[in-house]
Parts: structure tokens; sequence; C-alpha cells
């Protein structure tokens, strides 16, 4: 194989990588964000999981919004009041936790 073939499939397996993390970082994201509203709306384990698992399939591919429109509306169903700042404050703070988490997990390899 010539080293140009070699360098194009090095960086092709970086790309796929770093697409792989990004995914797995939304994901868990978006799970930390999701566990914490339920917990706020006193959900039992398996309802937190279930809901944990219907915000992280939410609109994946896009952008938080969908997901803090989904958080905001169900916060209104059951009486929480949270103004936008604060969630988008909270959901801040749980990037950090669940990259620092992940960053873990990757160096546990």
């Amino acid at each position: 194989m010539s080293i140009f073939k070699e360098r194009e499939k090095a960086f092709e397996n970086k790309f796929f990588k770093d697409k792989e993390v990004e995914f797995s970082l939304k994901c868990k994201q978006r799970k930390f964000v999701a566990l914490w509203a339920a917990e706020q709306m006193h959900m039992d384990d398996i309802k937190a999981l279930e809901y944990a698992l219907e915000l992280v399939t939410l609109d994946i591919s896009g952008s938080q919004e969908k997901m803090i429109e989904r958080i905001t509306k169900d916060f209104d169903i059951n009486g929480i009041v949270i103004g936008q700042e604060e969630l988008r404050q909270k959901i801040l703070e749980l990037n950090d936790a669940a990259l620092q988490k992940l960053e873990k997990q990757l160096d546990d390899k």
C-alpha cells in the first residue's frame, strides 16, 4: 500500500473515531439531562430510564432545542417551575459531567 493510501486510511479512521466519540458524548449528555429531569418529576427508576431513552433518541441528529422544549413541556405538565436560563445552565453543568465521564471511560480503555 502506498504511503498516500496509508495516510488516507488513517485520516478516515480518525474521522470515524471522532464521529463515534461525538455521538457517544451527545447520547451521554442527553441521558444525564433526562435522568436529572426525571428526578425533578419524581419518576421511579423504570420510568426515569424510559424517559431518558425517549430524550436520547429525540432528534439525536439535531440540536438540543427539541429536548429543551420537551423538558419544559413536561415540567409545565408536572407543575415544576424553572426558567429557560436555569434549565440551560443545568444542561451545561450536566454536559460537563457527561464529558468528564466519557473522558474517564476513554482513558480506561
